[in-house]
């Protein structure tokens, strides 16, 4: 009996970069790849004194027959040409080409709510700050449920009914917003079902995942209290959004369970999530239904079955419409081994597409996903009290990681928040409520420039709330400017290096001539007696100079 069969083994010298994700090391001299030429091929490596073995295997719980990895050798200069004949050779999507996309490095409007009544009023909004790429979220197009963020509705995929003449409607929005020199993208989770979609209520589709597997050790009547099982369920979810079995096509909610036999699940309640309650056999396999961490509103998908592609269809007759590019969001809810499904499940959606995505974003955690998955995950939302810490944090730790595999991060997502907006602080335990000083210019002028000096985009999460914003127009201009400079390709390698600094800041000057100069600022404390001024002093032709503004 075959566990697994290591297919390609090669060991390299050390070098100063190693992609994991990829599976790469390289320096200037050279570089060097095992990757994998289908799926389901198990991709890793091991460091061995002073040398880094790149292996490819075959794995009988996964594809033992049919298994394809190559090795892809080649110099620094010419490493991207030769991946890119080796993806066209072997059939792959074109991770090289999409790299060389202009439209990578261009930053991204983002909303949930864009549809044919108010298209023009976005379309405008993102040219005053210069926005070529505008991402729609799913609800935008498609039905989702109230109060839970979309999550309840993700699966079904029916479109609105702002969509008078169904995808012909989206067509002709989609075609405005082109029109307009903005190229359109779509954000899904397509491996989130919604509860409140037809895959859960009335009756819970089989194809759902289960994160463990109990085998009913007594009958269950229409009516009945305890929940007798035959396997030891002591490594079950004790939090309450995650209490939830799954037997047949019907949901059941307990309280807590044996840890001796017989075992049994207590305080348990029939027909959870509205499903129908209905008697089950003795014998009858269920289990532990995987419910999304994300408020409890939805599950994942059991990624070895025909879910999977089955909602893709789904997404791609939204996404054949006329979106370009696309957001793959909570990649990371799949079944195990997430290695491998992470990666394929987001192929699955790219294999539907009529015309091929430009680039993808989303969770950069499986090594086929390198060839569809262009840019690295964007984090979510931070309040301005700690927005510039968490650019260092996060995004800017990341970029330098994400380089080595040839690839950039999205410096987003980036909120709109009110001066005076209650917020919570997220960088400390126990977190803490205060209210804000507000979405300031500098903030985002930090943001993007380090975006700027990793040739890295940046997302803003429903800038349509800079309408509110007193500074609004403020805001939208920091971006204007520095997509300008980035379509330009103003920013010289010694600039880049600068704005590479964790705490010295930068302000992107207009001179009396209108052109830019690039100066370095330093933020004033407030005055006693202007607590709602914000100031910073810079040097400039031999003077100090003050910007200022009030917050609100």
């Amino acid at each position: 009996p075959v566990t697994k069969v290591r297919i390609l083994e090669v060991p390299f010298k050390e070098r100063c970069n190693f992609g994991e994700w990829l599976n790469v090391v390289w320096d200037d001299k050279g570089v060097g790849a095992v990757i994998a030429g289908e799926p389901y091929t198990w991709i890793g490596s091991e460091k061995r004194f002073g040398n880094r073995h790149l292996y490819a295997d075959a794995r009988k719980d996964l594809k033992l027959r049919g298994a394809k990895a190559a090795l892809v050798v080649d110099t620094r200069e010419k490493f991207m040409d030769s991946m890119d004949a080796t993806e066209r050779e072997l059939g792959l999507p074109l991770g090289v080409q999409s790299r060389r996309s202009d439209d990578l490095n261009r930053s991204i409007y983002w909303h949930s709510n864009v549809t044919p009544k108010n298209v023009d009023e976005h379309i405008a909004l993102a040219k005053k700050g210069g926005f070529k790429m505008m991402l729609l979220y799913y609800s935008s197009c498609c039905k989702g449920a109230k109060g839970d963020g979309g999550y309840g509705g993700i699966a079904d995929y029916e479109l609105r009914k702002e969509y008078v003449n169904g995808y012909e409607s989206l067509k002709e929005m989609l075609g405005k917003i082109k029109a307009a020199g903005i190229t359109p993208g779509l954000h899904v989770l397509q491996t989130f079902i919604g509860f409140k979609t037809r895959y859960v209520t009335p009756v819970a589709d089989p194809r759902l995942n289960l994160t463990q597997n109990f085998t009913l050790a007594k009958p269950l009547a229409l009516k009945g209290g305890d929940l007798y099982v035959q396997e030891d369920p002591s490594n079950c979810p004790t939090n309450t959004a995650s209490r939830v079995l799954k037997f047949g096509g019907e949901l059941f909610s307990y309280e807590g369970f044996t840890t001796e036999r017989p075992y049994k699940f207590t305080g348990v309640k029939r027909g959870y999530l509205e499903t129908k309650v209905v008697p089950h056999e003795r014998g009858v396999i269920g289990g532990i239904l995987d419910v999304c961490e994300y408020g409890a509103y939805s599950c994942y998908i059991d990624q070895d079955t025909d879910l999977q592609d089955e909602v893709a269809e789904k997404i791609a007759r939204v996404y054949n419409c006329g979106f370009e590019f696309m957001y793959n969001d909570g990649s990371e809810g799949v079944s195990y081994p997430p290695t491998i499904h992470v990666a394929n499940a987001q192929y699955r959606v790219w294999k539907k597409m009529d015309k091929k995505a430009k680039f993808m974003e989303g969770a950069a955690k499986g090594h086929f996903g390198w060839h569809f998955q262009s840019g690295a995950n964007a984090f979510d939302v931070f309040p301005p009290e700690i927005f510039k810490d968490m650019i260092v944090r996060w995004p800017q730790y990341e970029a330098p990681i994400m380089r080595k595999d040839f690839t950039r991060v999205d410096f987003g997502w980036w909120g709109v928040y009110l001066p005076g907006q209650e917020v919570k602080l997220t960088d400390r335990v126990p977190h803490r409520k205060v209210k804000s000083v507000g979405t300031q210019y500098d903030m985002w002028e930090f943001g993007t420039s380090r975006a700027a000096a990793w040739d890295c985009p940046i997302s803003i999460q429903n800038p349509g709330r800079t309408k509110l914003h007193p500074r609004g127009k403020d805001l939208m201009e920091v971006i204007r400017r520095w997509e300008d400079v980035r379509a330009k390709g103003w920013l010289t390698d010694e600039m880049k290096e600068a704005l590479k600094s964790a705490t010295q800041e930068h302000h992107l000057y207009v001179n009396e001539k209108g052109e830019y100069e690039l100066v370095e600022i330093e933020m004033l404390d407030g005055a006693v007696k202007a607590p709602n001024a914000r100031a910073f002093v810079f040097e400039r032709g031999g003077k100090r100079m003050i910007a200022y503004w009030h917050t609100y």
